[in-house]
């Protein structure tokens, strides 16, 4: 609390890329998120894509990567017994209408940064997603 001011929710800013080590494992991203839930504020994971996404392995990781943080989150409300991860917020739709695209980063490190592409076809990370996703509702 800031002068008298509550504080119930923390947003982390995902603008990250499928090549940085702290997101390799579903463990390590809810290390990453452990020490504000315990401060006993929730969080989310806002403004959610992936640099360096410019092939098909990348396109393969990027998935896997966007189902860990699923899974992170999806466990971290598990694990505390309630909703402590309260959402996760994509930083766009579709690839021409990244900021990666209108900042003009160079392709190397925007590439494909979200979950469809410029025509709105879903890539690989959406659609594994969206069959993850629905397998906990069932």
């Amino acid at each position: 609390m800031y002068r008298g001011v509550p504080i119930d929710s923390v947003g982390f800013q995902f603008h990250i890329s499928i090549k940085d080590q702290k997101y390799s494992t579903v463990a390590k991203i809810k290390d990453l998120l452990k020490p504000f839930i315990d401060l006993g504020v929730g969080i989310q994971i806002t403004e959610l894509d992936m640099m360096h996404v410019v092939d098909d392995q990348d396109l393969i990781a990027q998935t896997e990567l966007y189902l860990r943080i699923h899974q992170a989150c999806i466990e971290l409300n598990q694990e505390y017994g309630k909703p402590v991860c309260k959402g996760i917020v994509n930083w766009g739709i579709a690839e021409d209408k990244s900021w990666f695209q209108t900042i003009g980063f160079p392709p190397d490190v925007s590439g494909s940064p979200l979950m469809f592409d410029k025509s709105l076809n879903p890539k690989p990370g959406f659609i594994q997603l969206h069959e993850y996703l629905s397998g906990l509702i069932q």
